[in-house]
């Protein structure tokens, strides 16, 4: 498997690009706000046959902060812009994970020729108030009286205030632990951070969604023409565990209030997979929420609409 790291000039910044492997490029966005993309490595089996192009958003993994916008997303989207230019693609196939679902669709709605399809695993958080409740809810009924012990004693610690990476690393697993049906599974996990990503990470998430009320982003998605899935898992919080078929729309889904799938024209699938949460944290030949290693890529990615309906997606071959 071919690796190789590099620093992309992209406006004020350098960008820090890990790409790995050949064929068919794949631009993958990290997500929860500020983390680095460190842990999407676990997706390098696609690498068998796609060129994957890991980038650390502005401040995070060893991308600086910089001279940003007030919005957070603007500066993004133009980054991930001139990232391509950089990177010689004429258009991009974009895989996205959690918060970076919302980068993900306000790039491919208001840059819709650049944008060649779209995979959004475990979008959120949920734009809508009670799905945000319902998600807050679900987070904290999964949390035990230990994991609240242990995170006081992280955020007690010298360590953490002195805001070393190693402990917000830490603090940072034990705020996902809701997502691990395994707990044992953190212990093998590395978020990878680093000193730029330690200075911002607790300021990242009211930086990032703070910024995001602002822009109208549902009239954007509206604006997304490119084939699109949609994948959460089974205990991803903003899903409804018990609806586990795939839809092609336009019908409802759990992600926000007005539903992705009846807001962009070109969703090909709404997927609600039976399959742990916890994936994309951890290795296994089950690289992504209902994305098998033999499954829904190869059809999705260039496809167009037609042949994407008539693929299978997740282990259960649900249609």
């Amino acid at each position: 498997m071919h690796v190789t790291s590099k620093a992309v000039a992209v406006g004020d910044i350098e960008i820090a690009c890990t790409v790995v492997g050949e064929g068919i490029p794949l631009v993958v966005l990290h997500g929860a706000a500020g983390l680095g993309s460190t842990y999407m490595r676990a997706l390098d089996p696609w690498a068998d046959e796609f060129q994957l192009v890991y980038y650390d958003q502005r401040g995070s993994g060893r991308t600086p902060l910089g001279d940003m916008h007030d919005d957070w997303f603007t500066s993004g989207v133009e980054d991930l812009d001139r990232l391509r230019v950089a990177l010689g693609f004429d258009a991009v196939n974009i895989v996205v994970h959690s918060t970076a679902a919302h980068l993900g669709a306000l790039y491919a709605g208001l840059r819709p020729l650049t944008t060649s399809t779209l995979v959004l695993l475990n979008s959120g958080p949920p734009l809508a108030p009670e799905l945000m409740q319902r998600f807050g809810q679900a987070m904290a009924g999964r949390r035990t009286p230990a994991d609240d012990a242990e995170r006081q004693a992280i955020e007690e610690s010298q360590e953490f205030r002195g805001k070393q990476p190693a402990a917000l690393e830490r603090h940072q697993l034990n705020t996902f632990i809701p997502f691990f049906r395994d707990r044992a599974i953190i212990e093998q996990v590395s978020l990878g951070f680093t000193d730029i990503t330690a200075a911002n990470v607790q300021a990242a998430p009211a930086r990032v969604m703070g910024s995001l009320s602002a822009l109208n982003p549902m009239q954007t998605y509206a604006e997304i023409r490119c084939p699109t899935l949609v994948v959460h898992s089974e205990l991803d919080p903003a899903a409804d565990p018990t609806e586990r078929a795939c839809r092609i729309g336009p019908t409802r889904t759990p992600w926000h209030g007005d539903s992705l799938s009846t807001t962009v024209a070109g969703l090909a699938r709404s997927v609600v997979a039976g399959t742990r949460g916890d994936t994309l944290l951890s290795a296994g030949p089950t690289v992504a929420p209902g994305l098998s290693a033999g499954g829904a890529r190869r059809p999705v990615i260039g496809c167009n609409r037609t042949n994407a309906k008539a693929a299978q997606y997740g282990p259960r071959g649900t249609r």
